[in-house]
């Protein structure tokens, strides 16, 4: 880093201007509380680009914000348990259980998949209920087994007679 903590210099692409001050990372190298332990250099949009890695040694004492005599604690957000509660030392305070409603919605929602994947046609909504063709052919587009009058049987020689005029579609 240079001296004017706006730039760092690194090997074979020489001096790079940071977007940032390094005065803080400076201060701390310096004082031997960090190090850089890697430099990602990349070209991006016309400019390079460089990214450290640092290793920087914390207190592990009390945060600067909090007064002392203050309780303080941690909070755990988890999936179990909506939020547990722990002083320093790792003693539990309190716990509160997460609510059942989604359990319960996907509980029911199971059961609802299971019982759609065992029904057998199209839901009506407007009578609420599986539409299911009856008769010949009863599959979803199965067609009836007698041909509609006035219409040609294909066979495997071909259409034996043409369809109505009236049933022609009109230009």
């Amino acid at each position: 880093m240079e001296p004017d903590r706006k730039h760092v210099t690194l090997p074979r692409l020489g001096t790079i201007k940071t977007h940032e001050s390094t005065r803080k990372l400076a201060r701390r190298i310096h004082a031997g509380t960090a190090r850089i332990l890697k430099a990602t250099v990349r070209f991006e949009r016309g400019r390079w680009l460089v990214s450290l890695g640092c290793l920087v040694a914390r207190e592990s004492g009390r945060p600067a914000h909090v007064k002392p005599g203050v309780g303080v604690v941690g909070i755990d957000a988890g999936v179990k348990d909506l939020l547990v509660v722990a002083d320093p030392d790792g003693i539990e305070l309190a716990r509160y259980r997460a609510p059942r409603e989604l359990k319960q919605a996907q509980r029911k929602l199971r059961a609802l998949h299971r019982k759609a994947a065992r029904q057998v046609g199209r839901w009506d909504e407007t009578t609420r209920r599986n539409k299911i063709r009856r008769g010949a052919g009863s599959a979803p587009g199965a067609r009836s087994a007698a041909p509609t009058p006035g219409w040609p049987t294909c066979g495997s020689t071909g259409c034996t007679n043409s369809p109505p005029d009236s049933a022609r579609p009109t230009t």
